[in-house]
């Protein structure tokens, strides 16, 4: 059985979607005419990182960006192994809709095990 997220939680994730998308509507052109846009990510230490954002990280609307990325992905479940994610999230530019895959890289002795997990909901 499934658990619903607390009301705050997704109250604070449709804040965290939807300064996503302004920061996108901002940065990428046509992006109101896409009905879903993607972003790779990763994360090392404490913070996730995208990779192929449309806007440098130095840039106001870029910083923007990653900060509401960042508080979006803290609120969900993500597992992570102290080793590396990496991972995909795509959002949709209208609705509170998204879909994340990713990769956690765990130690195992001397080897590194790579396992995949997907997050998708709507709020």
């Amino acid at each position: 059985m499934t658990s619903k997220p607390r009301k705050t939680t997704t109250n604070s994730l449709k804040k965290s979607l939807n300064d996503m998308r302004l920061c996108l509507n901002q940065s990428v052109p046509g992006f109101k005419e896409k009905s879903l846009y993607g972003l790779k990510f990763s994360r090392i230490g404490t913070r996730y990182r995208i990779e192929d954002a449309p806007i440098s990280p130095s840039d106001v609307i870029g910083l923007k960006l990653e900060k509401s990325f960042n508080d979006f992905m803290k609120k969900l479940k993500v597992n992570y192994s102290n080793i590396q994610v990496k991972g995909e999230c795509v959002i949709g530019t209208q609705a509170n809709t998204f879909l994340i895959g990713y990769e956690d890289y765990e130690k195992k002795g001397k080897k590194v095990v790579k396992k995949t997990y997907g997050i998708d909901g709507i709020v």
